[in-house]
């Protein structure tokens, strides 16, 4: 038995699965179909010791973050080093959050 699905697509994406399917002989649902069913499956690995380390470091980065804002505005305080300190965990944020979403995948 086979399930109906639906999306929704902008006039740019209807064109171009349009010209895809035209060009492959399909329907615009086949090439959907087929481009979701050829996809790589990534499996995820889970080292609970790594999470938890990574819970630790992301914790880290948090309570830095506090204490910069409580700092900022103070006298004495130069706002251009808690301006670049906190760019800096911005970015320490984000890797720590490409490793919990990307770090323990395999391809498989």
């Amino acid at each position: 038995m086979s399930k109906k699905f639906a999306i929704h697509l902008n006039d740019e994406e209807h064109t171009f699965f349009e010209e895809k399917a035209k060009a492959e002989g399909l329907s615009v649902g086949g090439v959907i179909k087929k481009a979701a069913t050829q996809q790589a499956v990534i499996h995820r690995t889970h080292d609970p010791v790594k999470t938890a380390q990574i819970a630790r470091i992301g914790n880290n980065v948090n309570q830095i973050a506090r204490h910069l804002n409580r700092l900022e505005g103070r006298r004495g305080i130069d706002a251009e080093v808690v301006a670049a300190c906190r760019a800096d965990l911005d970015r320490i944020r984000q890797m720590v959050e490409n490793i919990q979403g990307t770090g323990a995948a395999n391809a498989g």
